[in-house]
């Protein structure tokens, strides 16, 4: 008999839900986007950045690069060999350790209690004091830079951030990848972005 094990994956909020997400996105108005066809990603022999959460996590940038083959194919782009493409897919993916204070009235608390003869009541409303929570949370970013591949210059980003999330499955994280792909995707390329 097989044991199931539940792993634990954390992973951008991008990855989270659509709702969660910030999303958006630049570009250089000078380019023209009609002329892309296809595109490639970065050979292997191209440095990394070793402080990237993607070159840290093979499997989890695989699943990224898978969704955004299906959302550029439903959009008409052919995946090409590097010297055949007319853009290139670069990902980075960061997270950052947030730290919220928040600050709350201090609140009533009536108290009841019993002593000799019955039941006693106190309320207690406080001093008007403010009381501090400090909440540490982490925030994930994820970019998707598209590149021309004939000028190697930057003509498209898109940015998602969000709280990271722990994934039980790979299921669930890979459903949270694709929403999250879509939502980045959704507004390339400029001008022609679904409603």
């Amino acid at each position: 008999m097989m044991k199931k094990y539940l792993f634990f994956i954390p992973l951008l909020v991008l990855l989270a839900g659509c709702s969660d997400l910030a999303v958006f996105s630049d570009y250089d108005p000078q380019c023209n986007f009609g002329n892309y066809r296809s595109y490639c990603w970065p050979s292997s022999a191209q440095k990394k950045n070793e402080e990237d959460y993607l070159t840290q996590n093979p499997f989890i940038y695989n699943r990224i690069c898978s969704a955004v083959d299906r959302e550029l194919s439903k959009r008409g782009y052919t995946l090409k060999a590097s010297d055949d493409a007319d853009f290139i897919m670069n990902l980075q993916a960061h997270i950052e350790k947030r730290t919220v204070v928040r600050s709350l009235p201090q609140t009533y608390f009536p108290r009841y209690y019993f002593r000799r003869g019955g039941f006693w009541y106190d309320p207690w409303w406080g001093f008007g004091e403010r009381e501090s929570y400090l909440s540490s949370y982490e925030e994930g970013t994820l970019v998707v830079d598209v590149v021309d591949a004939r000028h190697k210059k930057l003509v498209w980003r898109g940015i998602a951030k969000g709280l990271v999330k722990q994934y039980r499955n790979a299921d669930a994280m890979q459903a949270d990848i694709d929403r999250a792909v879509y939502e980045i995707l959704r507004q390339f390329p400029p001008g022609q972005a679904e409603k």
